[in-house]
């Protein structure tokens, strides 16, 4: 009878141990939730807007250069970046900030050949899968950027004003300049593409897109 017991009892607790761990689960995921925009995004019908508003709320972007390896020279290449348009909870101006370094292949890319298109997504903070619309559907609102990169002069205002901007958003490229040589740059805009509802992609004229107002 003891030894039954024994076994109840130890599986009791064990039982109960592991309800404890499913219960904290919840509490463990809520914490590493990726947080929604902090603010609602524009009409559909806005579309220089949505552009600017997608920039400004943005983190990172994908962004597509034509590769310079040599096995496959030509092609399109496509890589992440790091991006800022302002500091946190700063007016936004629309001007695409980051950073390359020569180590990188789309630095080598881009050395070659400064053309360049970036890919932004509401989804980048699971917005739309939160909301159970897939990132691909229309309503996912991407806007595509195309242009030519610019480096940004080291000694100039806007270069002070853009690594505030990088810090404020990535802490961690504070030291990416000295350990890596890694350089400022920018795009100057040469064509805007909005995907934001059904009826295929919207063009935005470059100068709607820094008149948009998304304060």
């Amino acid at each position: 009878m003891l030894k039954w017991t024994i076994i109840f009892f130890s599986l009791f607790q064990f039982i109960a141990s592991k309800t404890i761990i499913i219960k904290a689960h919840p509490k463990n995921f809520e914490d590493n939730e990726i947080k929604e925009f902090k603010n609602n995004p524009p009409s559909h019908t806005e579309h220089a807007k949505m552009a600017r508003w997608l920039v400004h709320n943005s983190e990172w972007m994908s962004i597509r250069s034509i590769s310079t390896i040599p096995s496959i020279a030509g092609f399109p290449m496509v890589n992440v970046k790091a991006m800022a348009d302002s500091e946190k909870e700063a007016k936004s101006t629309g001007i695409i900030y980051f950073y390359l370094t020569m180590l990188d292949d789309t630095a080598k890319d881009l050395s070659k050949n400064n053309k360049l298109t970036v890919l932004f997504s509401m989804d980048q903070s699971l917005y739309c899968t939160n909301k159970n619309i897939d990132p691909m559907e229309p309503t996912c609102a991407r806007v595509m950027i195309t242009g030519k990169v610019l480096k940004v002069q080291k000694s100039s205002k806007e270069h002070d004003f853009a690594t505030k901007a990088m810090i404020s958003h990535h802490p961690a490229s504070v030291n990416w300049n000295e350990e890596h040589n890694f350089f400022l740059c920018k795009i100057k805009i040469a064509q805007i593409m909005v995907i934001d509802y059904y009826g295929g992609v919207k063009y935005v004229k470059v100068e709607d897109y820094y008149k948009a107002d998304v304060e």
